[in-house]
């Protein structure tokens, strides 16, 4: 169930920009090289890799009702170990009851041939993490001061992000080259690329890795806005714009993109936080003064990609025409995520798949993890009542905001 839930791993680190990585024990190949998701340099094979570290420490309460969809339960073993005296135990995120058709299509979920859509928490709830600014190193920004003009580093003060009026900030999704770190020069260690469910914990197995489309991005302001702000996301599908407008604006602002044939799709106000995201065949919004919003793909995405081999999300800060002094926001906090992808196999041909109608008293279950966790694997599907021991308390994304969890929640 990693990342949710850690199992026996092992932890390394790269000694070039100190990325923490974490492997599920099963899986790790210490005698592979293995390459930092971060800078792509050589990760170094350390000998606590030979041993597993415990696992998470997890509470399950006994099931009073029908867990709901998407509630991580634990299971009866299928191997004959005994969980009731065990100190470990089998996790799987329950996705279909009795009596429905599933069918994997995409990385999606079909339940009696439509598709199934999750909420903004859910996803949130289960989403992988890409990139975090300040807790990780900025590798992956890109600066422009005006369009292909770099800006001066001085912008980025330790833990936030100062942006100027009519300023851009452009995050391209990077992933190690197919180049050896040892004899190949620093700034060809990582290449642009789409986001695909290939998961840096995957070390040693194999797969066939798939384009992920729903991505999301949340931001944090250090203090309520008095400038708006554009969003530009860049992904397979098309090009999103979102114009993020004060919540008392104070003077008259007009939408500003430096590709005018890129038009804002949507509007919301905000003080302190917004979230956006493709998510399930359609386009979620939340903010701290508007709550959650929704949009269709058909009615909001223009144009293509300037790029069809890359995902990128464009922040720009907009101009002022009525004003002659420049507003400039401080941002605290950036997450970028990806929700997770469902597959059957790792095999190219077997990733979408149709299921037979689950049997009455018959339930689908799956591991998070499947393209990296044995267990995810082969013990995957199809469990009865009688299997489903219990259901995980507190299992929430602690890298995304409590209070924004919250507050979506509410909504």
């Amino acid at each position: 169930m990693a990342p949710r839930v850690w199992g026996p791993h092992v932890l390394s680190h790269c000694d070039r920009c100190a990325h923490k990585q974490l492997f599920t024990f099963e899986s790790v190949r210490p005698d592979l090289p293995a390459r930092c998701p971060k800078c792509g340099s050589k990760l170094a094979t350390h000998p606590a890799m030979l041993s597993a570290q415990k696992g998470d420490l997890v509470a399950v309460e006994k099931l009073k009702k029908r867990p709901e969809r998407l509630a991580v339960v634990q299971l009866k073993a299928t191997d004959g170990t005994d969980y009731s005296t065990s100190s470990r135990m089998l996790l799987k995120r329950l996705w279909g009851f009795p009596g429905e058709q599933l069918e994997f299509v995409d990385g999606e979920l079909m339940v009696d041939g439509k598709l199934w859509q999750k909420s903004l928490a859910q996803m949130l709830d289960f989403c992988l993490i890409l990139d975090r600014f300040p807790q990780a190193a900025p590798t992956g920004w890109h600066w422009h001061s005006t369009p292909g003009q770099a800006a001066s580093e001085k912008q980025i003060n330790g833990n936030s992000i100062r942006l100027e009026a009519g300023q851009q900030l452009r995050w391209e999704y990077r992933q190690p080259a197919r180049v050896n770190p040892e004899t190949t020069p620093e700034n060809q260690w990582l290449t642009n690329s789409p986001v695909s469910d290939e998961w840096a914990g995957n070390h040693g197995s194999f797969m066939s890795p798939r384009t992920v489309n729903d991505l999301w991005l949340a931001i944090q302001f250090q203090l309520p806005i008095e400038n708006s702000l554009n969003l530009r996301i860049e992904n397979r599908l098309g090009v999103f714009g979102l114009t993020v407008f004060p919540q008392k604006p104070s003077h008259v602002q007009t939408p500003f993109f430096p590709d005018a044939e890129i038009p804002s799709s949507a509007e919301l106000s905000c003080q302190l936080r917004v979230i956006v995201a493709f998510c399930d065949g359609r386009i979620l919004t939340w903010s701290d003064c508007d709550g959650t919003k929704e949009f269709s793909l058909e009615s909001c995405l223009h144009g293509a990609p300037s790029d069809e081999s890359i995902h990128a999300f464009e922040l720009v800060a907009a101009k002022q025409p009525t004003k002659n002094t420049q507003v400039s926001m401080e941002i605290s906090q950036i997450v970028v995520g990806r929700d997770i992808y469902l597959r059957y196999s790792n095999r190219a041909d077997l990733v979408d798949h149709v299921f037979e109608p689950l049997k009455h008293d018959q339930f689908f279950v799956l591991g998070d993890n499947l393209i990296i966790s044995e267990d995810s694997r082969n013990q995957r599907a199809f469990a009865n009542s009688k299997a489903i021991m219990g259901r995980l308390l507190g299992v929430s994304n602690a890298e995304i905001w409590s209070s924004v969890e919250r507050a979506i929640r509410s909504n």
